[in-house]
């Protein structure tokens, strides 16, 4: 009798950041059933794209593997892993999947629960103070309670603003509110767990600096395991945290941000799915990555190659760096050894996120 093939659902909308997510698993994941389970973000949004969907389902046709959905049909039961391929996803799947766990992904969530956690510095926030606990001439942050890209319809979001002009929002559940600190260098640690155990498989240094459009960008990444020895104390805080969270159980990938001060080290985000740029370094070859080649194995609790994603002496790292369109200059002083021969520019077509029009991003191989 032939052995069963082990079934992996990737939960989606039709958004091109979604798919280009799910296809860096389609790409590795031949060895197992694949699902693209279609959600919708708004009420009859099903109608409107279902010409895409199908464009979707003739793209996914080369994959003798793969099968498109609907989530009217979804039943976890299927399936021997489930994945989201966005955070707005995120309480569907949790829901589903792991009934009971915060969505840490809310950053109100995400505050009370460092404040319960209780060894990490907390910034002063709606989710875990009183109104009266801020001044009107604070300066203070709003943040979508689930954002992406740093963008939000609302102007009064992602800058520097005195408390009183956004004390109207402070019981709105849809945004958190919090103490503003100068900084714009944050330490992203990523995580991986396959339902038993919890590992860190990379660190990135990250400047953030306001754009041209008015929100944040990153003008600089840089990626290393060696950062492991420079961080100590923030990668065993956040696996103690997921794990106080009760994520040490649940299968997936996670990226931790801390913003960097003189005051300590704040967790600002959690995000429970790999970043764009390690998608776009996949999904262009610029070089052999180890996240969804071993991790998809990982993830399936295919323990022996844990050794390879947490393997210094084979790891590759990248250099991400923006430069403004008129003058060609690098915005930030962070860069180090350019190389404009190896270095990939990478724009889409949107002013918010990683990749944007405003700025180019370059990204490059670093050993």
């Amino acid at each position: 009798m032939p052995k069963m093939r082990k079934k992996i659902a990737l939960m989606t909308y039709h958004y091109d950041s979604c798919i280009q997510r799910a296809m860096c698993f389609i790409k590795h994941g031949s060895d197992y059933d694949i699902e693209l389970v279609f959600f919708f973000e708004y009420h009859n949004e099903e109608i409107h794209v279902a010409e895409k969907i199908d464009q979707i389902r003739q793209e996914m046709s080369p994959f003798s593997n793969v099968k498109v959905s609907l989530h009217h049909t979804f039943s976890v039961e299927d399936f021997d892993l489930v994945l989201p391929m966005t955070d707005k996803l995120g309480p569907k799947w949790l829901n589903l999947c792991y009934p009971g766990i915060t969505n840490l992904n809310d950053k109100r969530v995400l505050q009370q629960e460092i404040l319960k956690f209780g060894k990490l510095n907390y910034l002063k926030s709606n989710a875990t103070h009183k109104l009266t606990d801020f001044q009107d001439s604070d300066d203070v942050i709003m943040k979508p309670t689930i954002a992406s890209g740093s963008w939000s319809d609302n102007p009064k979001c992602y800058q520097k603003i005195k408390f009183d002009e956004v004390k109207e929002f402070f019981f709105d559940t849809n945004f958190v509110i919090q103490d503003y600190v100068d900084s714009e260098n944050i330490c992203m640690i990523s995580y991986m767990s396959d339902g038993t155990e919890l590992i860190m498989y990379d660190i990135t240094e990250q400047e953030c600096k306001k754009s041209p459009s008015g929100n944040f960008y990153f003008s600089h990444m840089l990626t290393g395991l060696k950062f492991k020895d420079k961080y100590p104390d923030l990668v065993e805080l956040g696996k103690q945290f997921l794990c106080s969270a009760g994520y040490k159980n649940v299968r997936t990938i996670y990226n931790i941000q801390y913003l960097l001060t003189d005051q300590g080290a704040f967790m600002i985000d959690v995000n429970l799915r790999s970043g764009p740029v390690v998608v776009a370094i996949e999904l262009k070859e610029l070089f052999t990555g180890k996240i969804f080649k071993n991790g998809i194995h990982f993830l399936m609790g295919e323990n022996q190659v844990k050794e390879e994603l947490t393997n210094l002496d084979t790891y590759v790292g990248y250099q991400l760096f923006a430069v403004d369109m008129n003058t060609s200059k690098p915005l930030t002083n962070k860069v180090i050894d350019i190389n404009m021969n190896t270095a990939i520019s990478i724009t889409e077509n949107k002013n918010s996120g990683v990749f944007r029009n405003d700025v180019q991003v370059f990204i490059q191989p670093q050993q």
